[in-house]
């Protein structure tokens, strides 16, 4: 009987664009579109014939189309919401114009020109007095300069309407800013900083309570304490500078305290301790402050982790400990981290008696030892390392290679824990005869045994000789002085792996 199996992979849905033309101009060509994540940058796909279908994986997207024309090209932006079916969506296009002059000090001055639509795309680009074709609706219009080698932004907003022109004047003469900060209700210092809606990049900074020049515009004002510990920012949207105005601001800011005390070995030290202070859940600190100081910051969780940095352990780590506080508003948090490492004191023997063996801690996860250490002659060494998983290795040195033990343990800050790990070896005396005289072989030894088959590799080649000797740590052989006087010689490589195992 013949079956067949027929897979389907999921594929995404499909987007159709139905482009209309109309308005005033003459269009030419096939239209491009643009795909973006919503509230996304950088596009993601560009499509270059937005006529034709396309896949879209379910989730808010803009359509930027953008279709050439004797006037130039023009661009209108659509937001799509794409789930489970196709979507098909109308583009209609019906063009006005929009001629930008810009100023400075009432004088015009040459600049780059972008136009963003209502979603913040980009609709148009091109220099002062060109006029470009837009789609109709509100806009922004931002204008770039230079004035003596600095950067000039201005911009303002435009209302265009199908097939008709719009002037717009793009005023980019300086005016002022006045921010003054206070700190749970009192006059505090600090700085602020001018950034365009949405971005991260600073135009223009000043200290609080000096007045600065700045372009005219509407941007976010982001404000931060000078002597604030997390470098915390309060964004105010909205502020606009108008040209040759002064525009005056007042940033209010809540802060707390925190005042941790570190003990070690249950006495309070200041001296060389480092305080690392992390937000909740980050993997690095956003600031590292030494002990003794009230650290001033914004309310909530703040993790805080101390290190002791004259005091080493034996994994190479500083002496540490934490505290996760939460600030109050305008109060006070004192608390209390003690440092301390985890202990760990172990025990080797061989055959039940102690013996000095090689004892690595590996922690989880990682391939390398933390600290290697040999126990001394009554097989007991003590380990200071930091918290957490580890796996304890015990090794001996045999002659065909290093015999093992290990265990995997949990060591806590401030707990010491006592383990014994031992080798349990024996000896194996092998002779080998072939019509009742000695001769020389090769001996493997497999660990484990499956049904009659072995299913392990491990096995030893010995120099040929008519007496072979091979230790084993798996294997239970009696040992006595008379079998160790007649193993000669020893086994003399490491363990290697059968290319098949024979049968046995």
């Amino acid at each position: 009987m013949l079956s067949l199996l027929l897979l389907f992979a999921a594929t995404d849905p499909t987007v159709t664009l139905e482009v209309a033309q109309g308005g005033d101009v003459k269009w030419q060509g096939s239209c491009v579109a643009e795909v973006f994540a919503k509230d996304a940058d950088t596009s993601t796909t560009t499509v270059s014939d937005a006529a034709q279908p396309f896949s879209l994986a379910s989730g808010a997207w803009d359509v930027v189309v953008a279709c050439p024309s004797d006037e130039g090209v023009v661009k209108k932006t659509v937001p799509l919401v794409v789930k489970d079916d196709d979507v098909t969506a109308r583009v209609a296009f019906a063009p006005g114009f929009l001629l930008v002059n810009v100023v400075r000090f009432d004088t015009p001055v040459s600049a780059e020109v972008t136009v963003l639509d209502e979603r913040g795309r980009e609709v148009a680009h091109g220099k002062e007095r060109a006029v470009m074709p837009v789609e109709p609706g509100r806009l922004r219009v931002v204008a770039k300069l230079d004035d003596g080698g600095r950067h000039v932004l201005g911009n303002a907003a435009a209302s265009v309407t199908t097939k008709k022109r719009t002037d717009v004047t793009v005023d980019t003469t300086d005016g002022e800013l006045v921010v003054l900060l206070t700190d749970n209700g009192k006059k505090a210092g600090g700085v602020a900083a001018l950034r365009q809606p949405g971005q991260k990049t600073r135009l223009v900074e000043l200290r609080a309570g000096e007045k600065g020049q700045a372009p005219p515009g509407s941007y976010d004002l982001v404000t931060q304490l000078e002597d604030a510990h997390d470098f915390g920012e309060v964004v105010t949207r909205g502020v606009t500078i108008s040209p040759g105005k002064t525009t005056s601001k007042t940033v209010a800011h809540r802060t707390g305290a925190a005042r941790p005390r570190v003990l070690v070995d249950g006495k309070a030290v200041t001296d060389k301790v480092e305080i690392d202070l992390y937000a909740p859940g980050a993997a690095t600190p956003f600031n590292t402050v030494a002990a003794g100081e009230v650290l001033k910051l914004q309310p909530g969780k703040v993790r805080l982790v101390a290190r002791l940095l004259d005091r080493t352990l034996d994994d190479g780590t500083s002496l540490s400990g934490e505290a996760t506080v939460a600030v109050p508003t305008g109060g006070a948090t004192a608390p209390t981290i003690e440092l301390g490492a985890a202990r760990l004191d172990v025990v080797t023997t061989v055959g039940k008696k102690p013996q000095p063996l090689e004892v690595s801690l590996v922690p989880f996860g990682a391939e390398a030892a933390a600290v290697t250490r040999r126990t001394g002659a009554d097989g007991a060494s003590s380990f200071s390392v930091s918290a957490g998983t580890y796996h304890v290795v015990a090794a001996l040195s045999a002659p065909q290679g290093e015999v093992t033990t290990r265990k995997q343990l949990v060591l806590r800050t401030g707990a010491r824990l006592g383990l014994r790990l031992d080798l349990d070896i024996g000896t194996a005396v092998v002779q080998v005869f072939e019509a009742g005289v000695a001769v020389p072989a090769e001996v493997r030894f497999y660990t484990e045994l499956k049904g009659a088959s072995p299913t392990a590799s491990r096995f030893w080649r010995c120099r040929p000789a008519p007496t072979l000797c091979c230790r084993q740590a798996s294997m239970r052989w009696p040992s006595s002085a008379t079998a160790r006087s007649a193993c000669s010689p020893r086994c003399a490589s490491p363990p290697v792996a059968p290319s098949s195992a024979p049968s046995i």
